[in-house]
């Protein structure tokens, strides 16, 4: 018997799941807290531009002359938006009324409104970069990313930009945030990705605003039930050969953003909350530049987004159940918080105490 538990010091209120009028207060606090944007992987050159999803479309990235700058994506006309998905382009123009902006966001004119009219500029967001990441300007990210030694490398490795997906979900945004710092589930929920990490003795970093969990690979492609699994770690014994340790980490930064490292490839991603019980989640996917000269380098990377999503998939089934339960203790107005596994669910008493000193609004 497991006597490995901690009851729990400090807990979220069961109403900060299902109340809607809170979950408006949240939208709002998140502001207020470090803000991922997306990456130079995506935009290395100058004229390269990415919408960020994690705004809502509302600011796009783009990669000027002068540097990587936030710019608005509403034109200051009829605000329509100006730009979709990612691309390259050397100016920005509205696709309504041709009102043309600078990549800096410098506005250059505005169709026939005559020479005397100077058309205004669209806002900008101050941005923080460390490394390739982007983020919107806050004084604590540049700390909370130093801090953590797991993802340092990340300072300097080389990832080429392979897609983005965006995945509404059917319950509250910080179940997903437990959930991710669970390892607890792992056995018994995930049959493809228990074979594959092995979460029994996982390695923690838990700071004030952060946490991270490093595992193990396992690499046993014939014992595991998972076909993109099974694909994934061969391709990993053919690229690396099995004396290579190979391991995986799980980080995060508080309150909403993940960043995900495993063998060869990466997953950034950010939980967005919609309302109390539907959530946003925006995931891009990266694989080792390396990768490129390898000649099934884009089949891994297949394989191991076919992993990922197996496993996401997966995760979404126990949030809804998660989110189901804790609806009717809403309902009812019962408070219930069941006790952590030691060591597998230390993340998610951290994640609690930040959202109780410097996240509740």
């Amino acid at each position: 018997m497991n006597n490995n538990h901690l009851f729990p010091s400090t807990f979220i209120p069961i109403k900060w799941y299902s109340d809607e009028s809170l979950a408006v207060v949240e939208q709002k606090e998140l502001e207020n807290h470090p803000y991922y944007l997306g990456s130079k992987f995506i935009i290395p050159h100058p004229g390269n531009y990415v919408v960020s999803e994690f705004t809502f479309k509302n600011f796009v990235l783009i990669h000027s002359e002068n540097g990587i700058n936030a710019v608005s994506n509403i034109c200051r006309h009829r605000q329509s938006l100006l730009l979709q998905g990612y691309g390259s382009r050397k100016t920005i123009t509205c696709p309504l009324h041709y009102w043309k902006y600078a990549l800096d966001g410098k506005g250059l004119s505005a169709y026939d409104f005559g020479e005397d009219y100077q058309c205004p500029d669209l806002p900008t967001l101050p941005i923080t970069q460390w490394g390739a990441l982007i983020f919107k300007h806050h004084e604590s990210i540049q700390k909370i990313l130093d801090e953590t030694s797991s993802i340092k490398k990340l300072k300097t490795e080389d990832y080429l930009f392979r897609s983005i997906e965006v995945v509404e979900c059917d319950y509250n945004w910080k179940i997903f945030m437990e959930t991710y710092l669970d390892l607890y589930h792992i056995n018994t929920i995930h049959p493809g990705l228990r074979k594959f990490a092995n979460c029994e003795n996982p390695q923690w970093e838990i700071n004030e605003f952060s946490s991270s969990q490093t595992v193990d690979v396992m690499l046993l492609p014939d014992q595991n039930p998972s076909l993109p699994y099974t694909a994934y770690a061969k391709y990993i014994l053919d690229y690396a050969g099995s004396t290579v340790a190979q391991k995986i980490t799980w980080f995060s930064i508080y309150p909403n953003t993940m960043i995900e490292i495993y063998p060869y490839h990466m997953a950034i991603s950010s939980i967005i909350p919609l309302s109390a019980t539907k959530s946003l989640n925006v995931i891009e996917f990266y694989m080792d530049a390396a990768l490129e000269d390898y000649e099934h380098g884009e089949a891994m990377h297949q394989a191991f987004k076919e992993s990922y999503m197996e496993t996401a998939a997966e995760d979404d089934m126990a949030c809804q159940k998660i989110q189901l339960g804790r609806n009717n203790l809403f309902k009812s107005q019962i408070e219930d918080h069941g006790p952590y596994h030691n060591p597998l669910e230390l993340g998610i008493p951290s994640f609690y105490q930040f959202w109780n000193t410097h996240f509740r609004p």
